[in-house]
């Protein structure tokens, strides 16, 4: 994730009006079309739980249409769980209700455009179709009761209502710790990364091509490594077994400084652009699923890790393919450790399998992880075959789709 993204969520983790404990639902009205009565309402209503709030008179009516744009309301409303707001300067209409966000996203809200001498004409949205700090631009068929109005100047063209929702919250404390270290991080590499630029560029430059020169150096060394390389394949593999500690702390020593420099290049603005485009759809589907959502906000119940890895791990054949060959991978590993590696084993119980299929599959990995010296068997693929084999003998024309 780029460091503009971690910038927007850090942003939006201290949104106006939205506490630790409460979220904010903000709704701005832009218009009316098509209403069925030759007078003007008087304001638009915004329903949520027991909270009320209503905008000003209509501002403009369309020319040619009974549409009507909404004024700011002439005072706030409501104290500290309702607000009717505009911002200075502006015409348009925002208003604002501050409740616990778990309220908020279980509820319903009906929104009202309200005559003097006729019945109001209303919609309803569910706000759990929102997501946390993404504006979202409605058009809603506005019905009297249980029938739908329609203008009798419109060619039955129903009444509708323009507007706009959002739904914020703060982060959780936890959430908000981890966006601030990663902005404090990646804010301490870009200072050395900018440090490291301009002192390059002060200094001197050699008047030879350097790449030239360490050519001479590096044919040897090459030479000396193609030459010694049977070898030294050939010691390794005779005296393996007593070599094993020192093969395991060279991959361990050489692993970590992988990781370190990938971790480095990864929080520098280049490798931060990279991640992000490469994770891009896979964060997208997490932040805009139920259970991204309800891992980032307090919008109900938290989800579980398996909840969680469904949103993320690939459900098309080819991919849950890859992903049980990888299971399969770490979990026969323990066996670089004879013995001892059967201590480490960790219950991978559910491979992404449909639960529909493979109903009984998280039993079998379970005494697998728990039996000695059974990691060998490929239960993740086992799972896979039970859930995809059907398919390919049957030979389902779905199946190319997958």
């Amino acid at each position: 994730m780029d460091n503009r993204a971690l910038s927007s969520m850090s942003t939006s983790s201290t949104a106006a009006n939205a506490d630790a404990k409460n979220g904010s639902l903000t709704a701005e009205v832009l218009s009316s079309y098509d209403l069925p009565y030759s007078e003007a309402p008087t304001c638009v209503s915004l329903s949520v739980n027991a909270f009320t709030l209503k905008t000003g008179p209509p501002l403009a009516r369309h020319k040619n249409r009974n549409s009507f744009r909404f004024s700011a309301p002439s005072s706030s409303m409501g104290g500290s769980t309702t607000n009717s707001t505009a911002t200075p300067g502006d015409q348009s209409s925002v208003m604002e209700v501050v409740a616990p966000l778990r309220e908020l996203y279980k509820s319903t809200a009906t929104i009202r455009v309200l005559y003097a001498d006729h019945p109001p004409l209303e919609a309803t949205y569910n706000l759990n179709q929102l997501r946390i700090h993404e504006s979202k631009w409605l058009i809603l068929n506005l019905s009297q009761g249980d029938a739908l109005a329609t203008a009798d100047d419109s060619d039955e063209i129903p009444p509708t209502i323009r507007i706009k929702m959002t739904l914020k919250r703060a982060f959780p404390p936890e959430i908000a710790a981890v966006v601030g270290m990663a902005n404090a991080w990646f804010g301490l590499i870009d200072g050395m990364e900018h440090n490291a630029q301009e002192v390059w560029k002060a200094t001197p430059k050699p008047p030879f091509d350097m790449s030239k020169v360490m050519v001479l150096p590096a044919v040897p060394i090459l030479a000396t490594i193609v030459v010694a390389s049977p070898v030294i394949a050939g010691v390794v593999m005779v005296g393996l077994p007593f070599l094993l500690p020192v093969v395991l702390m060279v991959i361990t020593i050489v692993a970590a400084v992988l990781l370190t420099g990938a971790s480095l290049f990864f929080s520098t603005r280049l490798g931060r652009d990279h991640l992000g485009a490469a994770m891009a759809p896979m964060v997208d589907s997490l932040l805009h699923s139920r259970a991204g959502q309800t891992l980032l906000y307090d919008t109900g119940p938290r989800p579980t890790p398996v909840s969680v890895a469904r949103q993320v791990l690939p459900t098309g054949m080819w991919g849950k393919l890859v992903t049980s060959l990888m299971i399969d991978l770490i979990g026969s590993a323990s066996y670089l450790l004879p013995v001892v590696g059967e201590g480490f084993d960790t219950n991978g119980s559910d491979h992404g399998n449909d639960d529909n299929t493979t109903p009984n599959l998280k039993y079998v990995s379970f005494f697998e992880e728990l039996l000695p010296f059974t990691d060998i068997v490929p239960s993740a693929s086992i799972g896979f075959l039970a859930e995809f084999g059907p398919k390919l003998l049957a030979k389902n024309p779905e199946v190319a789709e997958m």
